[in-house]
This record gives structure tokens, C-alpha cells and sequence, in this order.
């Protein structure tokens, strides 16, 4: 059964569990990867500064957001398959609506 793999697992941690379940939920059908989920101040400070994130107070601080990637068939992620990347976050709202969150894909 797909599952989420060791380093997705661990940079899930301190993540809010509602969204730990939906994504275990959803690589059930996608072979996806997590990229980062809760950031430190200083990290989200930093990526605001870098212009990589808009947001001085933003939801990863406190757990609630994550950034989340598809595999390709050759284990890498393809950044241009701006397709795939509106599909998971339509599927992915889809299974939030389906277990009564309410979530945003950005």
C-alpha cells in the first residue's frame, strides 16, 4: 500500500495531525513527497527576506501548512508539470472537503 516514505514522515513533524491524515489520505493515490512542513520564525523571516515566501507570520510557523511535491516516474520532481500540480491540489481539496476540513492550495 503507497504510503508516505521516512523523510516526508519526518518533516512532518510538529504538523497539525488533520493534515498528517489527509496527506496519508491522498499518497494513497499520488506518489507524493514532502518538501517542508513546520518552519521556525527565523526559517519563515528568512524565506521572506529571500522573496521564496510572502508571508511574515505565516501557517508553516505554527504547523498548518505544508509543501507538498509529486514524483515523476523517474524519482524526480518535476517543477514544470504545472498540470500534476493543479490536479494534486484539486485532488487534495477534494479529500480535505470529503473529511471536513477546510484547507487552501496555494
Amino acid at each position: 500500500m503507497p504510503r508516505l516514505g521516512k523523510r516526508s514522515k519526518k518533516r512532518l513533524e510538529g504538523v497539525d495531525s488533520r493534515l498528517i491524515d489527509l496527506l496519508e489520505r491522498v499518497c494513497k493515490y499520488f506518489d507524493i513527497t514532502v518538501i517542508e512542513g513546520k518552519r521556525s520564525q527565523e526559517r519563515q523571516d528568512l524565506l521572506v527576506e529571500q522573496g521564496k515566501s510572502k508571508t511574515k507570520f505565516g501557517k508553516h510557523v505554527d504547523g498548518k501548512a505544508v509543501d507538498v511535491a509529486i514524483w515523476d516516474g523517474s524519482g524526480k520532481i518535476d517543477w514544470n508539470a504545472r498540470d500534476d500540480f493543479h490536479m494534486l491540489g484539486g485532488f487534495i481539496l477534494g479529500v480535505a472537503n470529503q473529511m471536513g476540513l477546510r484547507v487552501r492550495w496555494c
